[in-house]
């Protein structure tokens, strides 16, 4: 484990010593926390980046803000923690890291609580509550080798995510929560068996599992494979050209869509005993 360094300062100046437990600014593994008592101005964004701490802890209940969206907080922690309460801008550098997000601002119009970057490919967030956007600004670019939103007391209210066309994601899991997925990039495998998916902008997807919950597929991206095991999924908010190429139907889902907007490439295959709920426009 690494040394354990508080702040506990109130002028919002992470590099000052004087600010932090051990009397030094955060240094290569230390353990960051930002405790819930914590007061003062927010923290001001700096790029603390190559320090390469263990982990970086914001408590629930901490009110201070980090950064901001021209200047963010640049820190490269192997696990970051954040339950913070006041919006808050992050670049978490090019570390392999594990992102964990118990709450956060709450998001004003379309603005979310918390913003991120990050780089690295094998890069894992849990989002457990909170409003949380990854590369949604011009000329952001991160990856992400899985992302899972969940919830922890409603399972459609506590947790929000909003992506941006600058992400490159492999997987993404859904038991609960809302994802507003906006990417011009390749996703491997989407599965949901709760909540909400919100597909825009132009990236495909290879697998598309629909368990639970409501799929709304307006992305113009090609989807390869989409296997509907319960839920609804809903083609209809939009009359943009898609495809689907493959589409395996269980007894239990249903699925809405236009036929003269939405191409289904192969013969929809009932892929159960009982009957998929079916609802065809003409257009």
């Amino acid at each position: 484990m690494g040394t354990l360094n508080v702040y506990k300062g109130t002028d919002g100046d992470y590099t000052s010593g004087s600010n932090w437990t051990t009397t030094a600014k955060p240094a290569a593994t230390d353990e960051v926390v930002f405790p819930s008592s914590a007061t003062g101005t927010d923290i001001t964004g700096v790029n603390e980046s190559a320090r390469g701490l263990d982990s970086f802890t914001v408590e629930e209940g901490c009110g201070l803000g980090f950064g901001t969206m021209a200047v963010k907080l640049q820190v490269d922690p192997g696990i970051f923690n954040f339950a913070g309460t006041k919006k808050s801008f992050f670049d978490l550098g090019s570390n392999a890291q594990t992102v964990n997000v118990f709450n956060s601002a709450t998001a004003s119009g379309d603005e979310s609580g918390l913003y991120i970057i990050a780089a690295h490919a094998s890069n894992v967030m849990n989002l457990y509550k909170g409003q949380v956007a990854v590369e949604v600004y011009p000329g952001d670019v991160g990856q992400f080798a899985t992302i899972n939103v969940g919830y922890i007391s409603s399972k459609t209210g506590d947790a929000y995510l909003v992506t941006g066309d600058g992400l490159t994601l492999a997987t993404l899991n859904m038991t609960g929560g809302n994802v507003s997925y906006n990417t011009a990039i390749t996703t491997t495998t989407v599965t949901m068996s709760a909540g909400n998916f919100y597909t825009k902008g132009s990236g495909a997807i290879t697998t598309l599992n629909v368990k639970g919950g409501r799929a709304y597929l307006d992305s113009v991206g090609l989807i390869t494979n989409l296997n509907m095991f319960a839920g609804t999924t809903d083609f209809t908010r939009t009359n943009g050209a898609r495809a689907v190429t493959n589409i395996n139907a269980y007894h239990g889902s249903t699925l809405l869509y236009d036929k003269d907007f939405v191409t289904l490439t192969n013969k929809l295959v009932n892929a159960s005993s009982g009957k998929t709920k079916i609802i065809q426009s003409a257009g």
